[in-house]
This record gives structure tokens, C-alpha cells and sequence, in this order.
């Protein structure tokens, strides 16, 4: 059984759950010691992301996780932060220089966003549109808009917008394992079940 730690967060790791076991979990029900827990609104951001997630196992990504402030003690998560492993095939990791390797990748990305946009029926699969301002003057996705739900690919060439000292980007698996301070932190991968 899951439990928050001292620092409010998952000790760290990586907790496989079906989407079952996180509804009924701590990070939906809560603690009975957390003032003010919104297990109705974290429920809905769980039921969400399990709309849009059988599109990417059906696609064959395997490897879907579950972070943020939504695996913390923080009552009401904003939205539901999650990454998954984005295969880039051997081909492109080949290319010789990174800046034209990078530009490939993202175009393989875009395709792939196309293609599922397609089986979805909603042009909310993609992590470059970011036509919404949030109330905190974030440019935000469509996906985002409408269900709070982020959703991003996890390879080479694609980061999250922080820096590891000395001026390394990070990608979406080192960024969400670590808080700001330094702290690790546990996180959820999600298993068909």
C-alpha cells in the first residue's frame, strides 16, 4: 500500500498500478490527516487520463507514468501530470548531427500525434500547440484545456523545462523524480489490469 512521507510525497520509486488500484488509492481517497482533500476532483482527473491512455497502449506504448502534484499530499492538483516512454526508431538515433536529429523527432512526434488525433476524434494530441493561457499566464494544450490532463513523450530530444546544473536539460523521467529542492520522489506507472 501506497502512503505519503514525511516530505508529502511517494517514497521513491516507481509503484505499478492498474487504474483500479489508483482509484482506490491514497492519492485519490487521501489521508484522513490532509485538510481539505478533493478526492471527487482527483478522481475525475484519474478518469481522464484512463480515456486517453488505452490510445497510446493501442499504439504500443508500454510504459505510461503518473507524477507531479498529483503524487503529493497536495489536496487539490491543478491537473494530473504523466510522461510515457516515446520509442524513437533506430534510424533517427542514428543521425549524426543532434540539431537535424532533433528536427526529425519532432516531426516523428507530430505524425504520431496525428495518427491520434485521428482514432480520438479530438485535435488534443499534442505537446507543441499551446493556444491557451492558464491562469497563471502558462500557454497551455488542448489537452490541457479540456481536461487537465498532460500527457507527454519521454525520449531524447524532447524535455521538460528545467535545468540540471551546468545547463543540461532534463527529460520528463529525471525532471518529475526529483522536486525542486532536490528531493526525490516516488512515482506511478500505470499497468493494464
Amino acid at each position: 500500500m501506497i502512503r505519503f512521507n514525511d516530505y508529502g510525497y511517494l517514497d521513491p520509486g516507481t509503484y505499478e498500478l492498474t487504474f483500479d488500484q489508483l482509484k482506490k488509492s491514497v492519492l485519490v481517497h487521501g489521508e484522513t490527516w490532509i485538510a481539505g482533500w478533493d478526492a471527487e476532483w482527483r478522481l475525475t482527473l484519474v478518469n481522464r487520463l484512463e480515456r486517453l491512455v488505452p490510445y497510446l497502449w493501442d499504439y504500443g506504448v508500454e510504459h505510461i507514468y503518473v507524477d507531479g502534484s498529483f503524487c503529493s499530499d497536495k489536496p487539490r492538483p491543478r491537473d494530473i501530470d504523466c510522461f510515457y516512454d516515446f520509442q524513437i526508431p533506430d534510424e533517427i538515433m542514428e543521425i549524426e548531427d543532434e540539431v537535424r536529429r532533433h528536427e526529425v523527432i519532432l516531426d516523428y512526434f507530430e505524425i504520431f500525434s496525428e495518427q491520434l488525433n485521428k482514432k480520438f476524434d479530438e485535435p488534443i494530441w499534442s505537446i507543441w500547440k499551446r493556444e491557451f493561457v492558464d491562469e497563471k499566464g502558462i500557454r497551455q494544450t488542448l489537452m490541457w484545456e479540456r481536461l487537465k490532463v498532460e500527457l507527454m513523450p519521454n525520449c531524447w530530444g524532447i524535455y521538460a523545462g528545467d535545468w540540471y546544473p551546468g545547463g543540461k536539460l532534463r527529460k520528463f523521467d529525471e525532471f518529475f523524480r526529483y522536486d525542486r529542492v532536490g528531493t526525490e520522489k516516488g512515482i506511478i506507472l500505470l499497468k493494464k489490469g
